[in-house]
């Protein structure tokens, strides 16, 4: 939720003694122990991001700019870190996230990264750092010597009092394809796209629109098909989409982009997730897609985790399939909110009421 500025020491009050002790200690000494001390600390806390916000009351980060145009996400410890004076950034409102989540906003194409305390400690995170810090909270890896190298960036990547949004001021892309876009009733327009549009456009449509389709329209052979072929089977399909689209040279992505499990509940509910690729984001785009098939009952049901419209929110929606031309569907949010670790259970809770997992 976003807080207008004038309430936010009452409503955003978050105590950073402990972690501004460890950035300094990082500060100092610059070791491995403090380096690990300090991401640690991170991913287990809440941060401020400076929002603007729209019309209809939702919040959107701001970010700052360098002189390379590349675009840093700045992340407070608490309101006390936050700037003032007459050449501090302004913004509508402040939103507390977090860390975890604002490290998923970074992995779009245009971020460069995430600025801890930009005008005061400065910790400067690269986005290959914020892919490792992600796949070292998801369980995947852990930190290596070789991180150590991406902890800080030598360059003074901000200009104090410019802030803004993130799709404002973009260089100009080159239009590189043609596109047919299908509408909810069947026909179709073409459009023309830049690269970075058509891989945001193929987001969306292979997320909630073709890869629903497609499993709905056999729920019981797909699910066998996703739990036999894994990530091969879903980056595979991912990479049919931007063929049949003319656009398969554009394709960004690989075979470690995805994950997939599968499981069954109880005995007759299976269910096979597949977390999407961190590349991408857009509103709205699902971070995880859950396939689920019941056998007793015959049906398949397709469910979505989905980047909110904050920093804060991720929702949890069903995707339907309409029709038979295209990729129409309708998109429905069950739950406004889901925790990353609660994900499963609150399917299985929908599908089963009472045995989603603690």
């Amino acid at each position: 939720m976003a807080i207008r500025i004038k309430d936010r020491l009452k409503a955003l009050a978050i105590d950073d003694h402990k972690t501004l002790d460890i950035i300094r200690a990082f500060s100092d000494r610059g070791d491995r122990e403090t380096f690990l001390a300090m991401l640690d600390q991170f991913a287990g806390i809440d941060m401020i991001s400076p929002s603007t916000v729209d019309d209809e009351g939702n919040a959107h980060p701001v970010f700052l700019q360098d002189e390379q145009k590349a675009f840093w996400l700045p992340l407070y410890t608490s309101v006390n870190s936050l700037p003032s004076g007459d050449g501090a950034p302004k913004s509508d409102a402040l939103t507390k996230v977090p860390f975890l989540g604002a490290c998923q906003l970074t992995m779009q194409a245009k971020i460069a990264g995430i600025i801890v305390n930009p005008f005061s400690e400065k910790i400067v995170l690269q986005k290959i750092l914020i892919e490792k810090i992600l796949s070292v909270s998801r369980g995947e890896s852990s930190y290596d010597e070789e991180d150590m190298n991406f902890r800080t960036d030598k360059g003074e990547p901000i200009q104090e009092g410019k802030v803004t949004r993130a799709d404002e001021e973009q260089e100009e892309e080159e239009i590189v394809i043609e596109v047919t876009v299908t509408k909810p009733d069947g026909s179709t327009n073409q459009q023309a796209m830049t690269e970075s549009q058509f891989n945001y456009f193929m987001r969306q449509q292979v997320d909630l629109g073709l890869l629903a389709k497609a499993f709905l329209e056999d729920p019981q052979d797909s699910i066998r098909h996703f739990t036999e072929g894994g990530v091969k089977a879903i980056d595979a399909f991912y990479e049919s989409c931007y063929r049949l689209q003319g656009g398969e040279r554009f394709y960004p992505y690989l075979l470690e982009d995805f994950d997939s499990m599968a499981l069954t509940v109880g005995e007759d509910l299976d269910i096979v997730r597949i977390d999407m690729p961190q590349k991408y984001l857009i509103v709205p785009c699902a971070k995880s897609v859950f396939l689920t098939w019941d056998r007793k009952k015959k049906v398949g049901r397709y469910f979505s985790v989905e980047i909110g419209k904050t920093l804060s929110q991720s929702p949890l929606s069903e995707v339907t399939a309409v029709g038979d031309q295209g990729i129409s569907f309708h998109h429905e949010v069950l739950l406004e909110h889901v925790e990353d670790s609660a994900e499963l259970s609150a399917v299985v809770d929908i599908l089963r009421p009472g045995q989603g997992e603690d």
